[in-house]
């Protein structure tokens, strides 16, 4: 049987035909979902062939496994642009603060919000990625002799 049969016949595709015509990959439940119409219309008689079974489920443990992946990248990430952003502690930055406001002064403190990382210049919001430019804070240089 096949998986749009079995979405039909169960009424699940109602839950996931936007899903899956939109961008035609299944989020684990939404497989285990089809996984169980599957099984449940099969005829007793004619039951589905235990390769395609087998394939269906590395197909599931290969969703897992690139699931799994991308959150830890995606913290890492996070992680990495905390750590750049927090070099820039003392230093003079310019750009947009969250409301459009230009800036320019010396950031006070990092912060992520929502995975984004925020810069703090005085009582302004300053994302990470609307800097445009770093200066050394004059008063940290240590003066040449």
């Amino acid at each position: 049987m096949s998986i749009a049969s079995s979405l039909s016949s169960t009424g699940a595709g109602a839950s996931l035909g936007g899903t899956l015509t939109k961008n035609a990959q299944l989020t684990q439940s939404q497989f285990f979902k089809v996984l169980v119409a599957q099984l449940t219309q099969q005829d007793p008689m004619n039951p589905t062939d235990s390769q395609n079974f087998l394939g269906q489920l590395v197909q599931l443990q290969n969703l897992q496994v690139t699931s799994d992946l991308s959150n830890n990248f995606g913290g890492m990430l996070s992680q990495n642009a905390f750590s750049s952003a927090s070099l820039l502690l003392g230093r003079l930055v310019q750009g947009n603060a969250t409301d459009g406001t230009p800036i320019y002064g010396q950031v006070d403190r990092v912060s992520i919000d929502s995975g984004k990382v925020n810069l703090h210049v005085g009582t302004y919001t300053v994302p990470l990625s609307q800097v445009t430019q770093i200066e050394e804070n004059p008063i940290f240089t240590t003066p040449n002799p």
